[in-house]
C-alpha cells in the first residue's frame, strides 16, 4: 500500500517527547513516514528515536543552527521540506500525542476526502496537562467551513491547534504559512487558505492530545502575540471578510482595532479605514464610537 501520510516533528523540546514516540508505536496502522527535524536542540533525541521499531519508516534531521527561536514558521517549512512523495501531511507538536486508531481513521476517510477534493481533515482534541491528564474534552462536530470553524474558536467553544489538522502537501505548496511572530494563528489563516471554502470533514473516531504546560509559549510573550493578532486580523479584515456573515465581519473588524491599539499602531490614516468598513457594514453608530475612541486614545498619549 502506497504511503500517503507524512508526519513532521518540529523537534526542540525534550520534556515529552518520548510519549509523542509511544504514541507513533501504538498505532494500529503504520503506514506513515515521520520526519523530525531537529531546531539545534541542545538535548538530541536520537537515543530515544532508536526505541521506534523497524515498523515505524522515520527521516531524522539536525539543523545546526536553531530557527524556531527567530521564526517558528521558518522552522516549520524547512521540515516540511524533508517530506518526500508524501501528498498529505500531519505536523505534530513535540509534546502532542495521537490516538492509536489516528492513522487509520485517516485512510478510512482518504477516498472520500479525495472524492470531493477536500484539502483538509479535522480531528477531535484532548486538552492534557503536564502529567498526561485529560483536562478537557472536545469532540467533533459534524463537517464546517474553515470559515465556521474559525468562528467556533474565536466566538465560541470551539478549539484548534496544528496538531488537530492532516492537510494536503498540495495546498501547503499553494499557500504556505503566514510568517507571524511565534507563529501565533498562523495556522489558523493555514486552514482558511488550504480550504479554499471547501467544507472541512471532521474525523469522529480519533483525536489528538494537545499538551497544556510551562515549556509552551509563555504569557511573558504577550507583546508578540499581540502583534501577530494583530497581523492575523488584518489579513482576515482585508482578505477574508466575504466568507463571514456580517456580525462576524464586525467582530473582526473590532478585533483588529483592539490589536492596533495594544500594538500602539494606531495611526490618523486608521480613521479613514475603519470609518468606512464601519459603513460598509450598515453600522453608522459604530463609526462615531470608532472617531470617539480614536480621539481618546490620541489625547490619553
Amino acid at each position: 500500500m502506497d504511503v500517503k501520510l507524512a508526519i513532521v516533528i518540529p523537534y526542540f523540546k525534550d520534556h515529552y517527547i518520548q510519549e509523542t514516540f509511544d504514541s507513533l508505536l501504538r498505532q494500529s496502522d503504520k503506514n506513515f513516514t515521520l520526519y523530525i527535524g531537529d531546531d539545534a536542540s541542545p538535548i538530541s533525541p536520537i537515543e530515544k528515536l532508536k526505541g521506534l521499531d523497524v515498523t515505524v519508516d522515520y527521516h531524522y534531521h539536525r539543523f545546526e543552527e536553531n530557527l524556531g527561536g527567530k521564526s517558528l514558521v521558518k522552522q516549520w517549512e524547512r521540515c516540511l521540506d524533508l517530506v518526500q512523495n508524501e501528498e498529505w501531511i500531519c505536523i505534530l507538536g513535540d509534546d502532542d500525542c495521537i490516538s492509536e486508531n489516528f492513522v487509520s481513521e485517516f485512510y478510512a476517510h482518504l477516498p472520500k476526502l479525495e472524492q470531493n477534493n477536500a484539502n483538509l481533515l479535522k480531528f477531535g482534541v484532548e486538552k492534557i496537562d503536564e502529567q498526561s491528564q485529560v483536562i478537557e474534552s472536545k469532540k467533533p462536530i459534524n463537517a464546517v467551513t474553515a470559515a465556521q470553524a474559525f468562528e467556533n474558536k474565536f466566538y465560541g467553544d470551539g478549539h484548534s491547534s496544528l496538531s488537530e489538522y492532516i492537510f494536503r502537501k498540495e495546498a501547503y505548496t499553494k499557500y504556505g504559512f503566514r510568517n507571524y511572530p511565534l507563529a501565533w494563528c498562523s495556522d489558523d489563516m493555514a486552514w482558511l487558505d488550504f480550504s479554499e471554502e471547501k467544507i472541512i470533514p471532521f474525523c469522529k473516531k480519533a483525536y489528538v492530545q494537545f499538551r497544556l504546560s510551562p515549556q509552551s509559549i509563555s504569557g511573558s510573550k504577550n507583546d508578540q502575540k499581540w502583534e501577530a493578532k494583530r497581523q492575523f486580523f488584518q489579513d482576515l479584515v482585508n482578505e477574508k471578510s466575504h466568507l463571514f456573515p456580517k456580525k462576524i465581519q464586525l467582530k473582526n473588524l473590532k478585533r483588529f482595532e483592539i490589536f492596533t491599539v495594544r500594538t500602539k499602531k494606531l495611526k490618523w490614516r486608521h480613521v479613514g479605514f475603519f470609518f468606512t468598513r464601519f459603513l460598509n457594514l450598515g453600522r453608522l453608530d459604530e463609526c462615531f464610537k470608532f472617531v470617539i475612541r480614536f480621539l481618546i486614545n490620541k489625547l490619553s498619549q
